[in-house]
């Protein structure tokens, strides 16, 4: 894409007028300590310095900072936001500054703030009155702090004030200005959620982002970044943003997406003014944006939009972290604003696979708006794509940057607010993290346990490392491994609950949770460990993720002061966590007591039913009474009914009605004979009897709840703790129950309930004892592992790819659309993938024995997968399945090592794959019979003409309903297969 001329729009370069403001004193905005950051005064000083060294500044006209006025900042924020701004930096806000700056979202402020932030907000209302009243036909406000994050009442992402939405709302509001439609265009590589929020609904501003979401998990980390956040009212069609699904992004992407969207939207949109926020974070080299744009492609993306509005423009800084490279970013653009002449450079790459995907969801979405986007692309043109990561990039041959940019991106990006970096803008390392381990191990803290750490060995695994009885994952343990100083019990007014489908470290079963508000009529008991401040960070790291960058602490002394008066706080840094809330309960003997559970929107989301309720595991549950036993809180039998209680009692904090007590009474009645309680609208029973001996015993599915008849009395039923989720396993016995728990799924109102495919037919028989060949999906099903989210908790992203895996594998979400999601969040190199294929697989009990037995009756067998071939190879070699009977995906890496993706040619690589696998195979070999055996959608889909006969789902590991109800036997067990051979 070669370099193009200006358009007819613009004004001639003899003619250019272009401002360019720039203020020392905004620079006074920086660390209260001093400490680095990577928003810090360098950013436009190194900005000016280029400019100025380049001849640029003494081309253009130099402008004086004025300070915004309150009347034009209260159009976009509140007045109580206002005030805080204002005063912050006054000396009586010098004891409350931290605090109040620890409320907000990646914020820090000093003696400095305020005035840079009016001056910020002020110098681009400046510059945008002067280019709209022709003064300037364009300029550039290099401002900090950035602002596109700022909302009407938050401070967030380093932003105070939100600078170009302000400056918008003045224009719009001097009539005499004639300033009727603005285009804001938003090149920042975070989404600009302030600013979308700011003109929601107006149709005179149209909002056009393009940043990386990564399915919402890219800051800010929520939807708002969607391509389906549109705006509303009259604003509808207004707000148009593209999401990246990955980083590394680079000029082909941007550039494909300025063409066939923002370009022909412009047009016909037709703007009088143009304001670029303009975030140079998604620049080659930069620390938090992962992207790869140069300055070429910064200039052709400007060059572009000149030919609108009369070339009108103004640029507001926004992001930038790599000094070099905002600086020849800003150059390549204030070029553009002067010359308006041919920019120089090329680039040869063809956009991502995923970018055009994205680019046609963006037009299908805003066709009804646009008629320009009514057009479908043409696939000649999409068909030209980079499916994969490329490891070059062109830069202009005249930017001689002082380092290899390759190795200053990031394959993991920190979040904003934990990222540091020195004055030369390297991330800090170990360095930083000796120094805080130092000031930090001087203070003690009292960690306040509930759930299994009240356990003293299970606790000391987080400090020494290792594991007890029934943990399936060790802790890696804490820097400082001096034992607690001392130990002592206490109990307070919270709740305690059990909620999560499953952990890495314990398995199926929920685990404990507190809510963090407090109630009179709640009591739970908790072990308080006298640790350092030092080993509290390292546990929490441990409770939330499996590995972080601890160049700085998650909670520091800023924090313990903060704590103390505002009772909790949210760590940004491990919010994918579910213990990353830190309470506050007290004071004991001096010393602060602390504790980490979820937040208060995750406890909304227990009531809803968002997120399952779930009883513990026998294992876990058992930790929990040895702690309470051996700490001398309560006897065995008490601490049996204290979990009890806490699993079953309801969540909700709506008080009870007599008549709602008494509908919720006979409704427990009728469901006594299975011991039934559902739980806040989760279908999860928990049943919690007297005993601590489990009991092994041959189990005897009962699928059908109405078949137990109230006659049979409770005790003479026994419950058997099985890994089988959701299900009752029982014998008979005149014994007293001798589980502490079991999980159990209720029947009632499920599709299963209505279904017999537990009992197969004659005919599905007949199909499997005479299948020629049988189809097994791996994860899951082969494995008891889902294989991509082992690897993922191995890289340490496990919490957040399972929960897209259960939205793939239910089929809620196109498959191809959830693969990409989970690998863009831990991005897995060869060398992470080769350690972890040094762990063996864990194959699913009797899948050696029935591939034996359909290999003795001559009966061909495959593996199917949507996993990779890296890791399902091993799989075949152990049950003796040659390599050419794998059908699966296949990880990519470059020549160092790194990821690149999946090849997107092979058929499992998306929905409806499998089938595509099923079929080919049939087709090559002739099969009469085929069968198809797994667990999820895509293996269900595997079902139809051409393809399988029948299709089995194995429960035994992860029970779909709603695949499960489709299928056409339902097994919980691999014996059953085998013996129905015979």
């Amino acid at each position: 894409m070669e370099g193009v001329d200006s358009g007819s729009g613009g004004t001639s370069r003899s003619q250019r007028r272009v401002g360019i403001l720039y203020d020392e004193r905004m620079c006074r905005h920086h660390t209260p300590d001093g400490e680095p950051h990577p928003e810090n005064p360098n950013r436009i000083r190194a900005i000016w310095s280029k400019l100025q060294s380049a001849g640029v500044a003494r081309r253009c006209e130099v402008l004086n900072a004025k300070e915004a006025e309150d009347k034009y900042i209260l159009s976009v924020h509140g007045k109580s936001h206002v005030d805080v701004i204002r005063n912050i930096s006054s000396k009586q806000f010098n004891s409350r500054r931290n605090r109040i700056a620890s409320k907000f979202n990646s914020i820090y402020l000093n003696e400095g703030s305020s005035e840079a932030a009016y001056l910020a907000a002020g110098s681009v209302v400046e510059v945008a009155k002067r280019v709209a009243k022709g003064e300037l036909d364009s300029a550039f406000a290099i401002v900090r702090p950035p602002g596109h994050h700022a909302e009407h009442d938050e401070a967030m992402g380093f932003c105070l004030y939100n600078n170009v939405a302000i400056a918008t709302n003045f224009l719009l509001s001097e009539k005499e200005l004639s300033i009727n439609k603005i285009l804001i265009v938003d090149w920042d590589v975070h989404h600009g959620n302030g600013t979308q929020k700011t003109f929601w609904k107006d149709p005179r501003v149209l909002f056009f982002s393009v940043h990386r979401h990564e399915f919402g998990s890219f800051y800010p980390a929520n939807d708002d970044g969607d391509y389906t956040m549109i705006g509303e009212g009259p604003g509808a069609g207004y707000n148009i943003n593209v999401p990246w699904e990955n980083g590394r992004c680079g000029d082909a992407d941007y550039l494909a997406v300025w063409d066939h969207i923002l370009i022909p939207v412009a047009k016909q949109f037709n703007p009088d003014m143009i304001l670029i926020s303009a975030g140079f974070d998604a620049a080659v080299g930069d620390p938090l944006g992962g992207c790869r744009v140069t300055p070429y492609g910064y200039a052709m993306m400007l060059k572009k939009l000149m030919d609108f509005a009369r070339g009108k423009i103004v640029l507001a800084l926004e992001g930038g972290y790599n000094l070099a490279s905002i600086s020849n970013s800003a150059l390549a653009c204030m070029e553009v604003l002067l010359d308006d002449k041919t920019v120089t450079g090329s680039t040869e790459a063809y956009p991502f696979e995923s970018t055009w995907r994205v680019i046609q969801a963006v037009r299908q979405e805003l066709k009804a708006f646009w008629s320009v986007l009514a057009d479908e692309l043409p696939i000649k043109l999409t068909s030209q794509k980079a499916p994969i990561p490329m490891k070059q990039i062109l830069i202009p041959s005249s930017d001689s940057e002082a380092e290899d940019v390759e190795e200053l991106l990031q394959d993991v990006i920190l979040p904003l607010s934990t990222l540091r970096v020195d004055e030369d803008h390297h991330v800090l390392a170990e360095s930083a993290s000796v120094s805080w381990r130092s000031d930090l191990s001087k203070i003690d803290i009292w960690y306040a346990t509930f759930g299994s750490n009240m356990w003293k060995p299970r606790f000391l695994c987080y400090i020494e490392g290792g594991l007890v009885n029934g943990m399936q994952k060790p802790c890696s343990g804490s820097m400082d491994k001096s034992l607690p100083k001392e130990i002592l019990w206490k109990t307070f007014p919270h709740r305690l609950f059990f909620g999560r489908e499953s952990t890495r470290r314990w398995g199926l079963g929920g685990v404990a949770f507190l809510n963090p508000k407090s109630k009179n009529e709640d009591i739970v008991h908790m072990c308080l460990y006298r640790i350092t401040l030092e080993q509290f960070n390292d546990v929490l790291l441990q409770e939330n993720v499996p590995s972080y960058d601890m160049g700085s602490p998650l909670f520091d002394l800023t924090s313990l002061d903060c704590i103390k008066e505002e009772g909790s706080i949210n760590l940004e840094a491990v919010k994918n966590g579910w213990y990353h809330n830190v309470v506050y309960l007290g004071m004991e003997q001096d010393i602060p007591i602390l504790t980490m559970t979820c937040d208060a929107s995750d406890i909304e989301n227990f009531k809803l039913g968002k997120v399952p309720l779930r009883a513990p595991s026998e294992d876990y549950a058992n930790v929990l009474v040895r702690g309470l036993v051996e700490g001398g809180q309560l006897s065995e039998e008490g601490a049996v009914s204290y979990i009890k209680e806490a699993a079953t009692k309801h969540l909700s904090n709506t008080a009870r009605t007599p008549a709602k007590a008494k509908k919720e009474k006979a409704r427990e009645a009728v469901d006594a004979p299975i011991a039934a309680e559902r739980t806040t609208g989760v279908n999860c029973i928990n049943i919690f009897m007297e005993g601590l001996k489990s009991v092994q015993s041959a189990p005897v599915y009962t699928h059908r709840s109405r078949h137990l008849s109230p006659l049979v009395r409770t005790s003479s039923l026994r419950y058997v703790q099985t890994p089988y989720r959701n299900r009752v396993w029982m014998t008979m016995s005149s014994m007293s129950f001798n589980s502490v728990s079991a999980s159990v799924h209720s029947l009632e109102g499920s599709k299963l309930s209505h279904s017999d495919n537990t009992l197969p037919s004659k005919e599905v028989l007949d199909l499997w004892r005479n299948a020629n060949a049988v189809c097994f999906d791996v994860d899951s099903t082969v494995c008891v592992d889902e294989g991509i989210d082992e690897l993922a908790e191995f890289c340490g992203a496990g919490n957040a790819v399972a929960e897209w895996t259960a939205r793939a594998m239910g089929g809620s979400v196109p498959f191809e659309e959830a693969l990409a999601a989970r690998l863009s969040l831990f991005n897995p190199s060869l060398s992470q993938v080769q350690d972890f294929l040094k762990r063996p697989p864990r194959i699913s009990p009797g899948m050696n024995e029935l591939i034996l037995k359909l290999k003795a009756r001559k009966t061909d067998v495959y593996l199917i997968s949507g996993g990779f071939r890296q890791m399902i190879s091993p799989v075949a070699s152990i049950l003796g399945i040659p390599p050419e009977n794998i059908f699966a995906n296949q990880l990519l890496f470059g020549s160092s090592g790194e990821f690149l993706g999946f090849d997107t040619n092979e058929p499992t690589s998306r929905s409806g794959g499998k089938a595509t696998a099923v079929q080919q195979i049939r087709k090559a070999h002739g099969y009469k019979a085929l069968v198809m055996i797994g667990d999820g959608a895509t293996d269900l889909e595997a079902r139809k003409p051409g393809g399988a006969d029948l299709f089995i789902c194995y429960g035994g590991v992860q029970l779909r309903e709603a695949v499960a109800a489709k299928a056409d036997w339902l097994v919980f067990n691999f014996k059953d297969l085998i013996n129905s051979l015979d």
